[in-house]
């Protein structure tokens, strides 16, 4: 029986998407339109951990559908150096849970100085970063109260699918409450299976996540949640860097998990499934490809042929296999005494 906070908080998070649709439904609205009267030259992601990861979903959609570059801001640039750049023709957007990231808040203040149109997503609207941009998205996600974050990155990936649709039109990324809602709840039916999945990682203390495209943030999230809740060494790389050196370490004693969501990748997945099963390493393939689900004796199936949907059902995936593999290992995902104070950084 999982009796944890974490695994709480996950399983309240279609709750938790309801009311952040509710409260931000007109503010989505209003973002936008600003966004398209201020004509930006480009837009500058501020975050740290699971909000970077979050933002660097925001840039894949905002360069794929808007067609402006899009950037991850070097926060040491504003915070360590004290230096600034001209973002006058800049919208930057800064994501933090907490609100109170002092390297954030400081390089969204100093953009603000400097002409950007700022915009935060948050789910404490009471918090500095909140007060300091000009614009805010609320995740209204509740009180997070584990170590690893869940519904408050499951609320931020709604909030920026939905401004990015607001800015766009594009029928391919329209997706409403209920739609993520469907996604998460069959997430969830996957607990079971999860389960099993887990037991076969417990005894390894190294694991790759293997991603590309939209699925790559989600890979560096599930190497995250595992770090933080198993306590053991994961890298997370693009399929197509991952040729590129780390490939040299592949061996039997470390597993392998392996985002297969879009049609566009289905090569490179074919590829490095091949090149992982004769080496004889372990590999977990989590996809919604019947041809290649069909192709791999271990994996977890998704039948939903929308990609958007698919990642986040798999983000309730991965957060579940995160929390039940530290409670194999002898965790507890709920506290990490040493991971530093958010408000730190």
């Amino acid at each position: 029986m999982n009796n944890t906070i974490m695994f709480k908080e996950i399983i309240e998070q279609p709750e938790r998407i309801k009311n952040c649709h509710d409260y931000n439904k007109e503010k989505i609205s209003e973002i936008g339109s600003v966004i398209e009267k201020f004509k930006p030259q480009n837009i500058v992601i501020v975050g740290r951990g699971t909000s970077l990861h979050a933002g660097i979903y925001a840039r894949y959609l905002l360069e794929l559908y808007y067609h402006i570059p899009v950037s991850i801001a070097s926060q040491s640039v504003f915070t360590v150096y004290d230096s600034y750049t001209d973002m006058s023709k800049s919208i930057v957007i800064g994501i933090s849970q907490s609100g109170f990231g002092k390297d954030t808040l400081r390089t969204l203040e100093k953009a603000r100085n400097s002409g950007a149109l700022t915009i935060s997503i948050v789910n404490n609207l009471n918090s500095e970063i909140a007060k300091a941009t000009e614009y805010v998205l609320y995740c209204n996600a509740g009180e997070c109260q584990a170590v690893p974050a869940t519904k408050s990155f499951t609320t931020t990936l709604y909030l920026i699918n939905s401004l990015v649709y607001a800015l766009t039109k594009r029928k391919e990324i329209e997706l409403n409450e209920d739609d993520i809602i469907n996604a998460i709840e069959a997430g969830l039916k996957y607990h079971n299976l999860i389960k099993e999945k887990a037991n076969k990682l417990r005894d390894f203390d190294d694991l790759f996540i293997l991603g590309r495209g939209l699925s790559l943030p989600l890979a560096m999230e599930t190497a995250l949640k595992i770090k933080e809740t198993s306590r053991i060494h994961v890298s997370s790389y693009p399929i197509s860097e991952f040729y590129h050196g780390p490939l040299a370490m592949i061996k039997k004693t470390i597993p392998v998990i392996i985002f297969g969501i879009e049609k566009e990748f289905t090569n490179d997945v074919e590829d490095i499934l091949k090149r992982l099963k004769a080496n004889n390493v372990p590999t977990l393939l989590i996809s919604n490809n019947k041809d290649l689900i069909n192709q791999h004796d271990n994996s977890i199936y998704i039948e939903d042929s929308n990609k958007l949907k698919t990642l986040f059902t798999a983000t309730v995936i991965i957060q579940l296999l995160a929390c039940e593999l530290a409670l194999l290992k002898g965790y507890n995902p709920d506290k990490n005494e040493q991971l530093l104070n958010i408000k730190t950084f």
